[in-house]
């Protein structure tokens, strides 16, 4: 048996898993853990997996017990590319061939240290900190925003090409574009968060990249419904958060209008 956990609450990378099973139709069972509720921390999902991090593949479940559990999204893509060759490569998403595979390996371990740390980092001390019981930080954002834009500058300039859209130049996507694009379009946090105004947008980050924005809407248009489906909940939370933001920036000017009628 194969069960597989994936987090779809606002955790970083968590939809190019989900993204990937549903285009190419693994073999694969999905259960939801939400975060928010601590669910990754709670003791039946430490028994299954000891790290309490999602996504979380687990394997070979028998008699109760888990046999093989793998966490990081990078490694769980191309565990199941390596576990279903003959599905995933139908998709043209992974392949057989060994210089191929290292060129989206390659992909996948530059991601790592580059835009998964810095647009992380982003997200996080700008919005996300605030939702999970943490604080934001305007200096540490904007730390990771300098970092996050030399990475986009790498992207556009050396991993993308004109040819075809895809990271290597690619004709066709591969499992390093769908992990890839998740902390860069997660950035739509930012319209929501308190530093909106001093930090780029991510509309403004790929306006100045036209191969990113390009390659972003490439990865998108793969299956754009299913990608508006996955990506949905992240956009409602985003624009909530922002509407609030402006409700409370028109009360606080309505209270000061109101200080200075009183004088």
């Amino acid at each position: 048996m194969h069960c597989t956990r994936i987090s779809l609450s606002l955790r970083h990378s968590r939809n190019a898993t989900v993204y990937m099973y549903r285009i190419v139709n693994l073999p694969v069972k999905i259960e939801l853990v939400k975060l928010h509720k601590r669910e990754h921390k709670s003791e039946p999902f430490l028994r299954v997996n000891k790290f309490g991090q999602v996504p979380a593949l687990c394997v070979e479940r028998q008699k109760g017990q888990v046999k093989f559990v793998l966490s990081e999204s990078s490694a769980i893509l191309k565990y199941l590319s390596e576990k279903y060759p003959s599905i995933v490569s139908e998709s043209k998403m992974y392949s057989d061939d060994l210089r191929e595979k290292a060129k989206i390996w390659s992909a996948l371990d530059w991601y790592q240290t580059t835009i998964r740390s810095s647009a992380a980092g982003v997200s996080w001390h700008a919005f996300v900190a605030g939702n999970m019981g943490g604080k934001v930080s305007l200096e540490l954002a904007k730390h990771y925003e300098e970092r996050l834009k030399m990475s986009l500058d790498v992207l556009e300039t050396l991993r993308l090409g004109d040819t075809f859209p895809f990271l290597n130049e690619r004709e066709h996507p591969s499992i390093a574009d769908l992990l890839v694009i998740e902390d860069i379009v997660n950035l739509v946090v930012l319209k929501g968060s308190p530093f909106r105004e001093e930090l780029s947008s991510l509309d403004q980050l790929l306006a100045e990249r036209p191969r990113v924005r390009k390659w972003r809407d490439a990865v998108m248009r793969i299956n754009k419904p299913l990608w508006d489906e996955i990506h949905g909940v992240l956009e409602m939370v985003a624009e909530n958060a922002s509407k609030k933001i402006d409700s409370e920036s028109r009360r606080r000017r309505f209270d000061d209008v109101a200080s200075m009628s009183r004088l």
